[in-house]
């Protein structure tokens, strides 16, 4: 059953969850006209506030969105919140959208599910040709997210924990996170270019293992053979592959070792 927040903060205003509305004529609803993110809260703090807020903001401008009057207070908005539903670890989302009269701003929350024994466990993905972004779209965190949430359907129903995309036989990303592929000391992602959304632990593991992780070209069969396969997103971090398409993935700790990494790293922003 899907939880249901108590409260959510609309436009700045704390109201009850069943309060909340927003019109059905807005661009925001009819089309789509909005960007979102979605963060974790541990020890009722938000994890890098600072990445989030600069994507939020970039791809507001551009979809040409105005931005909302609290827009500025956003992460005063954002304690607010937290502290009235007293979040410890949990999971954030905010919404920027076009209402009928300005820009429109929703923040609400989830529990976060992801425990130990999820990690321990790893994720069982299945890989899934086509775009399910158009490409000028695909870079951006908007509320188009129709392909991804059906893809992510599909992976569900038969029993997976999250479909990757591939195009022309490379890897993109997945419906929830960026991939990596671990191969004799050497960590791939697929690059900006072929299409995919630039996630926030993606960019940190880049600049701060530039020795080690690199972006490039990732086939299936590369994938496949690797030595250790991961997904990263800001409410997982880093979680391990065991298995792709039904056959077990090796893992060799490196997982494990970037998710302390990221973990780390969160405590500093």
């Amino acid at each position: 059953m899907m939880h249901q927040p108590g409260q959510v903060m609309l436009n700045g205003r704390l109201l009850p969850a069943a309060e909340a509305r927003v019109s059905v004529l807005a661009d925001g609803f009819m089309f789509g006209a909005g960007v979102f993110e979605t963060l974790r809260v541990s020890q009722g703090r938000p994890e890098f506030w600072a990445e989030h807020v600069e994507r939020l903001s970039h791809g507001a401008a551009e979809l040409g969105l105005p931005l909302p009057a609290t827009f500025a207070g956003l992460r005063d908005t954002a304690m607010a919140l937290i502290g009235a539903e007293q979040l410890t670890d949990a999971v954030l989302k905010i919404v920027v959208f076009q209402d009928l009269d300005g820009g429109g701003e929703l923040m609400t929350w989830r529990p976060n599910l992801y425990t130990k024994a999820r990690y321990d466990a790893g994720f069982a993905v299945m890989t899934s040709e086509g775009a399910p972004t158009a490409a000028r779209l695909c870079a951006l965190k908007t509320l188009n997210y129709l392909g991804h949430s059906l893809a992510m359907k599909t992976a569900r129903a038969g029993g997976f924990d999250e479909v990757i995309h591939v195009a022309d036989g490379l890897v993109r990303e997945g419906a929830a996170g960026n991939v990596f592929a671990v191969k004799q000391g050497r960590v791939i992602t697929p690059r900006v270019e072929s299409g995919l959304l630039p996630g926030i632990i993606r960019a940190r593991l880049l600049s701060q293992c530039e020795q080690e992780v690199v972006e490039g070209d990732l086939s299936v069969e590369q994938l496949t053979q690797a030595d250790e396969v991961f997904i990263t997103n800001s409410v997982l971090g880093v979680m391990p592959v065991c298995s792709i398409n039904r056959i077990p993935c090796r893992r060799n700790g490196s997982a494990e070792r970037f998710r302390v990494l990221v973990q780390s790293l969160a405590g500093n922003g």
